[in-house]
């Protein structure tokens, strides 16, 4: 917006030359913008990159919950992150990382059953990824793992052939970067490639 004190009108020759001005400004802001997706789109093409480098080296499904969740911190910049596979009727913690390194695993593994856990639940029907903040975290997720995290979590679903087979957990403390479309992205991308890493190790494993 142009405004001239004391004049009804800009003369033509001025409102072109604003017009020329507001059209240049209009291409620099949207080749900003372009250029901006363009550095995001190679940071997520590089972290799963990486991902896919650690997992396809894995020889056994706790390998890759172990790399996945050592490399999701650094990668994404959260504070930590669960990796939890089903088996049976119950979803077990395989590994679990925080940005202060590696938790010793609970002995025996913690597990955690969908009816005990609304929002494990809604994930498992949806196939979508759940953020989770306070109050709802004191809630509703089970205390054992409620330990684990704090103030924000996002539940991602570690899906193979349309069915959940895991849950990528991970969260940060309130007030730090927030789960943004572009995090969440990259964190939806890691939990495919751990998703697709862990059905090729189970599938190995039955022919063998």
């Amino acid at each position: 917006m142009v405004d001239r004190a004391g004049e009804p009108h800009f003369p033509r020759g001025e409102v072109e030359l604003i017009a020329a001005f507001a059209s240049q400004a209009a291409i620099a802001i949207a080749n900003a913008r372009l250029y901006n997706s363009q550095i995001e789109q190679a940071w997520v093409s590089t972290a799963l990159l990486q991902v896919a480098e650690a997992t396809t080296q894995a020889t056994e499904v706790s390998e890759v919950a172990q790399a996945v969740a050592r490399l999701t911190p650094m990668l994404a910049g959260v504070d930590r992150c669960a990796v939890l596979l089903a088996e049976g009727d119950e979803f077990v913690i395989n590994a679990f990382y925080s940005d202060k390194g590696a938790v010793p695993a609970a002995e025996p593994p913690l597990r955690f059953a969908p009816a005990d856990w609304p929002q494990l639940q809604m994930v498992i029907e949806t196939c979508e990824p759940l953020v989770i903040s306070a109050p709802d975290l004191d809630d509703s997720m089970p205390a054992d793992l409620r330990r684990l995290f704090s103030e924000v979590v996002i539940l991602l679903p570690l899906l193979a052939k349309g069915q959940v087979q895991g849950l990528l957990a991970v969260g940060q403390e309130a007030g730090e970067s927030p789960f943004n479309t572009q995090r969440v992205r990259l964190l939806s991308g890691i939990a495919n490639q751990t998703a697709a890493s862990c059905s090729i190790n189970l599938s190995r494993k039955r022919r063998g």
